[in-house]
């Protein structure tokens, strides 16, 4: 086997996989590597985005994967969930419809901006100004905006949809009587006057024992208790978790300005056990 010919099946071979540039490198490498594992080079291999993962398949009609190559493709396709699509770093699974595995740069560069106080909506190129809406329609328990307005024939329009990013609880706070119905207004009502204090992020965010900043749940809804000690253990975990900030909920959220955030909110982990905790995530990658 040559290197020649493994670099020839590459460059073929990559042309068959609908992905985006920033798994490119990705696929070249676990195209060698199948090389390497004694695939008939005759044969073409394609490949796919498919929730939020790298699939790949050998064509129709052709031989299947065997064992190591199966192996091999689950390796890379396991990789590729946390491996951004745009540019190829450290990246996870973003999104409802269409997941997309992204940066976080990468993430935030797509994010619709809202601006509360002045009920503009950005994104995309547009601007929305929700002042213009006639009625907003909320779906998913209010975690989503539907705002309507009228087109040049009197007729139901929709005109942007935005689901909970930050500020998006604040923009629920300022929007104008005008356009919610009195069981829409009773409710936000309620939701904002119910919130309680999350003892992980330290902001008044929990609605029915989940926080809507830092999205965990309270210790009360914990179903796992017997896996901490008491509730400051499970407190002190889910600090260390969110500071560590693996899957970086928190540096997105330093944006939002949707909650207050206690000035008397307790810090439970040492320095000592913030490095203890980090050198074991390290371990375990």
């Amino acid at each position: 086997m040559k290197s020649h010919d493994i670099d020839n099946f590459i460059a073929e071979n990559i042309k068959n996989f609908d992905i985006r540039e920033g798994w490119v490198e990705l696929v070249k490498k676990m195209l060698f590597e199948i090389c390497v594992a004694g695939w008939d080079m005759e044969n073409g291999i394609c490949g796919k985005h498919k929730w939020a993962q790298l699939r790949c398949y050998p064509f129709a009609g052709g031989p299947e994967f065997n064992t190591s190559i199966k192996a091999i493709v689950r390796y890379y396709q396991k990789l590729s969930e946390h491996t951004c699509e745009k540019c190829g770093e450290k990246g996870m699974a973003r999104g409802g419809g269409w997941i997309t595995v992204l940066c976080f740069r990468h993430y935030m560069e797509g994010m619709t901006v809202l601006k509360a106080e002045d009920l503009m909506v950005s994104g995309r190129n547009e601007t929305f100004d929700l002042e213009s809406c006639d009625n907003v329609e909320f779906e998913s328990n209010y975690e989503t905006a539907k705002f309507y307005k009228k087109d040049i024939f009197g007729k139901k329009d929709l005109y942007c949809i935005i689901s909970e990013r930050p500020d998006y609880y604040k923009l629920l706070r300022h929007l104008p009587k005008k356009l919610l119905t009195t069981e829409q207004s009773e409710y936000l009502d309620k939701f904002f006057s119910d919130l309680k204090l999350c003892d992980s992020c330290g902001h008044v965010a929990v609605h029915k024992n989940s926080c809507k900043y830092c999205m965990d749940d309270t210790w009360e809804s914990e179903s796992h208790k017997e896996d901490y000690i008491d509730k400051n253990d499970y407190i002190k975990q889910s600090q260390l978790y969110n500071y560590i900030d693996e899957y970086e909920i928190l540096k997105e959220m330093k944006s939002d300005t949707s909650f207050v955030k206690s000035p008397n909110h307790e810090i439970l982990f040492t320095y000592e056990e913030l490095e203890e905790y980090r050198n074991s995530l390290s371990e375990n990658d």
